[in-house]
């Protein structure tokens, strides 16, 4: 497994074809995690840069995470919407049923498969299928 990004409130992963981003804790505000999402996509960029024309699954796993941040989630769809040619396919794994359908919805990326879980092993198990 290779680290691509960490903080003290998540790390970003490669392992195989995988992409993680796996929060620890959760953020103090949206103005922190979009700070946060700024310096991720950053990181994902220029390791994209690097391997050019390959795909990766990304599993989000938000499961400590209760609260929604609206700005920081819409950053994050943007960069899945300006990558899905990268993209096979992606899961995110939240306990909080509002973030879920906050999520859900934000996630609506035309040519990107995004499916919401509430179990990892089930995010998992679904992404298995793009790998």
């Amino acid at each position: 497994m290779t680290e691509l990004y960490r903080n003290d409130y998540m790390t970003v992963t490669l392992d195989g074809v995988r992409l993680t981003l796996g929060w620890t804790r959760e953020e103090p505000g949206d103005d922190h995690a979009v700070k946060t999402a700024d310096a991720v996509k950053k990181s994902l960029d220029a390791f994209l840069g690097e391997h050019a024309g390959e795909k990766y699954s990304v599993m989000v796993d938000l499961t400590p995470v209760k609260r929604t941040f609206p700005r920081a989630i819409a950053s994050y769809t943007g960069w899945l919407l300006g990558h899905r040619s990268s993209i096979r396919g992606g899961a995110f794994v939240t306990k909080s049923l509002m973030l879920r359908a906050g999520i859900s919805a934000a996630v609506l990326v035309p040519g990107l498969t995004m499916k919401g879980f509430s179990d990892l092993d089930d995010a998992k198990k679904f992404l298995t299928k793009f790998e």
